[in-house]
């Protein structure tokens, strides 16, 4: 008779740490790359009151703490000066990447 085997409540915790779950050094990294990031832009929209970009949050799963171990970047939310942007999405795109090329003055095309 073989005996049926069970997936415990240890099973689970361990392989979502080992093969799910994101490891938290790289949630604190992302997360710190982040808020580095958002203090930066706080302080170009300080000095620039016209710049169209309002604030810069964290979102997505790894703001959540719900990010997968395959995860390779982290979801950044900007909020945008409705009058201060265009209409069209990819207007909308190039005249982000200069406001941000304008408060990120090392950022490459990349």
């Amino acid at each position: 008779m073989t005996l049926a085997r069970y997936v415990t409540h240890d099973v689970l915790v361990a392989f979502g740490a080992d093969v799910v779950n994101l490891p938290r050094s790289r949630v604190t990294d992302y997360r710190g790359q982040g808020n580095r990031m958002r203090s930066k832009l706080q302080t170009h929209i300080a000095a620039h009151p016209g710049y169209g970009v309002v604030k810069m949050l964290n979102s997505g799963s790894v703001a959540k703490g719900t990010a997968l171990s395959t995860s390779s970047d982290f979801d950044l939310a900007i909020y945008l000066r409705r009058g201060d942007v265009p209409e069209g999405d990819e207007e909308l795109v190039y005249w982000l990447v200069d406001r941000l090329r304008e408060a990120y003055s090392n950022l490459d095309d990349d």
